[in-house]
């Protein structure tokens, strides 16, 4: 069932930063999510154990190109383990409580974790699944006091997930008799099957571990590689990480390239460079491994990967499963 709580025709802005968690949740601890979250969500009677978009038809001009907004052309699926995630989605907003599903379809646009006005914004954790063609992309993240912590990225595979996303996304088209009910049976399906699906990591979001002391050089540079390691999926500016360090984005550029020898958006690109090099390792779309390592443009990603590595970014996934995984992505 829809559980919107309010009509909120204006497009929210995003109030957080994102930061790599220090400490990533592990294989058995999202399993477990899913497992006993997950399925005693689907299994209970309680309509808001599972939240469902509204129908498509919200399409303000003022939405278009709404730099914050989550589009995407796969199926998601969140767990909520913790606290409350407020969601806007289409014009709506959403209350996910801990305990409950919910599911996004292939084409709307979302924002999780969203303001309400007149309301706080209660801490809260979730598992994210993001559905592909033969694999689940699983991770888990959580907000509090306006900082977003992001864990690891695995992937899960399992043949199955392909079906399970279009028969879901085909039920939320059509809004059929009891669609709401055959969304659960396909669910409660796909979280069994990724109990014993065969699972790696293809993240790795590591900071550098120093704390930060005023004046300290090096400290300056571990703080611009520490913010490049944690927003490296979304688009930056130079401004934003100007502003993050307090500085100029003269002062900025110059100085961490008398520190590290490179520019500062050298060092984002090798930062998504690598973490390309691991998700071509997974069964991950190519278009959705440029859109997570923070590329709007698919061939544009193609371009810098190839002159970056020397190959296409096809050519390294098939070399990757020739060679297998751990000597090209360690």
């Amino acid at each position: 069932m829809n559980t919107s709580a309010s009509v909120w025709t204006s497009a929210p802005e995003r109030h957080y930063r994102d930061l790599a968690s220090p400490a990533a949740k592990d294989v058995d601890q999202l399993r477990e999510a899913i497992l006993q979250i997950g399925l005693s969500a689907l299994s209970s009677s309680d309509s808001r154990a599972l939240v469902l978009p509204p129908p498509k038809h919200f399409a303000p001009k003022r939405v278009e190109g709404h730099k914050d907004l989550h589009h995407h052309r796969y199926l998601e699926i969140g767990i909520v383990t913790k606290g409350e995630m407020t969601i806007w989605w289409e014009g709506s907003t959403a209350q996910c409580a801990a305990g409950s599903v919910f599911v996004i379809p292939p084409g709307v646009r979302y924002l999780p974790h969203a303001d309400v006005p007149g309301r706080s914004k209660t801490p809260h954790s979730v598992v994210w699944l993001a559905l592909h063609r033969g694999c689940a992309v699983v991770h888990m993240c959580s907000l509090k006091d306006s900082v977003h912590q992001l864990s690891e990225y695995y992937s899960f595979t399992e043949a199955q997930v392909t079906n399970v996303a279009r028969s879901i996304s085909q039920e939320l088209a059509e809004r059929s008799p009891n669609y709401d009910t055959v969304i659960r049976g396909g669910l409660l399906c796909l979280f069994t099957w990724l109990q014993r699906a065969p699972v790696h990591r293809i993240s790795r979001m590591s900071g550098t571990g120093k704390d930060a002391k005023p004046g300290d050089d090096d400290t300056f540079s571990n703080r611009v590689e520490s913010y490049f390691l944690s927003h490296y999926h979304r688009p930056i500016s130079l401004s934003q990480v100007a502003s993050s360090m307090g500085c100029s984005p003269a002062h900025l550029c110059r100085h961490f390239r008398a520190l590290t020898g490179q520019t500062p958006f050298q060092f984002l690109r090798d930062v998504r460079i690598e973490a390309a090099k691991r998700l071509l390792c997974s069964e991950v779309p190519i278009a959705r491994v440029a859109e997570m390592v923070g590329f709007d443009d698919p061939l544009y990603f193609s371009k810098v990967f190839s002159g970056r590595t020397g190959e296409s970014p096809h050519s390294y996934r098939v070399r990757s499963r020739t060679n297998g995984y751990q000597e090209l992505a360690s």
